[in-house]
């Protein structure tokens, strides 16, 4: 008999761009608030594009529950985290020759 495989887990930055794009109504309503309860590490330029098409054909006209603001706040954490830990990283003599 054979056995169907199981799909690899996902990091939720990659699995949400998918359910977004299969939601609807009360359920991506409900995805919002997840989205916005979470903190979300990368992927935050694809999952405003995926919100952002879903939500036009919605028919939303007002505004997108916070989804994209958060987003965006996520994507400078994540950039500036980045950075602190690039300047951490960094010796003296490398930064000279920067």
């Amino acid at each position: 008999m054979q056995t169907a495989k199981k799909a690899e887990p996902k990091p939720f930055h990659e699995s949400i761009l998918n359910t977004i794009l299969c939601c609807s109504g009360p359920k991506l309503e409900f995805l919002a608030s997840i989205i916005k309860a979470t903190k979300i590490p990368k992927n935050h330029d694809q999952i405003i594009a995926a919100w952002n098409i879903r939500a036009e054909e919605m028919g939303w006209d007002n505004g997108d529950y916070g989804v994209t603001a958060h987003l965006l706040a996520q994507k400078e954490a994540s950039e500036k985290k980045q950075q602190e830990s690039g300047k951490e990283t960094t010796s003296p003599a490398e930064a000279v020759v920067q």
